[in-house]
């Protein structure tokens, strides 16, 4: 399985690697909102995905981390 695609041509070197390997099935994370974006397509080129909610969490969400503080 590989982690981290963002595009279908990602998806489609993977794969074609992959099966060149020998490896009976083939799978993705849908880890990244390109990643998201793409499914249908992506769909079409593996066996199965993986959702990566933490991933996406955090890639959709705003940074907590980054808000200025506010004064009391």
């Amino acid at each position: 399985m590989a982690p981290m695609i963002t595009t279908l041509a990602e998806v489609r070197s993977f794969s074609q690697a992959a099966r060149k390997a020998g490896l009976p099935t083939i799978g993705i994370m849908i880890e990244t909102p390109a990643a998201v974006l793409q499914a249908e397509q992506v769909l079409t080129e593996v066996d199965f995905v993986s959702i990566g909610t933490n991933d996406l969490a955090q890639y959709t969400s705003p940074r907590i981390d980054t808000w200025p503080i506010s004064p009391r």
